[in-house]
């Protein structure tokens, strides 16, 4: 993940940075230790309070066992939980910079449609088409997801509100899966 910051989205893995190195490895753990696993959650961007600081989607600094949370990664994290299949889901989004404001990292965009079709073909290289089940949280991930052919699932994203849509939505997702016995 060599690309530098842009003026409106900030590359969490970039740099010589004690921090960054570590959200590197993070990230690189995370995806090792899941490379067969058969569920793949793709969001949307990393969040300023989440993904951003932790180096992996849908997580936040608590959860690896530092300070600071985020809503959607709590929500996450705490079905995964739920559902035993934590370890069984790779997480990534659709872009995978953090999105801001010009001049203020610490919020939190809406991606452009170019944004979304940009980078969404990076998602191929967590090989979807292998996954007994592809996940597709929010509109912008499912819309990255058609883009580039990927059968996706949707689901509810969890913020807003959202929470116990979206715990419905991925666990008749997940309970299909056990069913057929592919989980």
């Amino acid at each position: 993940m060599g690309t530098p910051h842009g003026t409106n989205w900030w590359n969490p893995w970039f740099g010589d940075s004690r921090d960054a190195e570590q959200r590197r490895d993070e990230l690189v753990g995370h995806l090792t230790a899941r490379s067969a696993a058969p569920v793949l959650m793709v969001g949307i961007a990393p969040g300023h309070k989440g993904a951003r600081k932790s180096g992996i989607p849908f997580t936040d600094p608590e959860t690896l066992g530092g300070d600071g949370r985020e809503q959607t990664a709590m929500h996450v994290q705490s079905l995964l939980r739920d559902l035993n299949i934590r370890d069984k889901t790779v997480l990534w989004n659709v872009f995978p910079f953090h999105p801001h404001e010009v001049g203020d990292d610490e919020t939190n965009r809406d991606l452009t449609s170019a944004e979304e079709r940009e980078f969404a073909p990076l998602v191929n290289h967590f090989q979807p088409r292998r996954r007994a089940l592809v996940l597709a949280v929010g509109r912008p991930a499912a819309r990255g997801m058609k883009s580039i052919g990927v059968e996706a699932s949707y689901v509810c994203h969890p913020a807003r509100n959202n929470h116990q849509k979206f715990r419905d939505d991925v666990t008749v997702q997940v309970e299909r899966l056990r069913h057929e016995g592919l989980l």
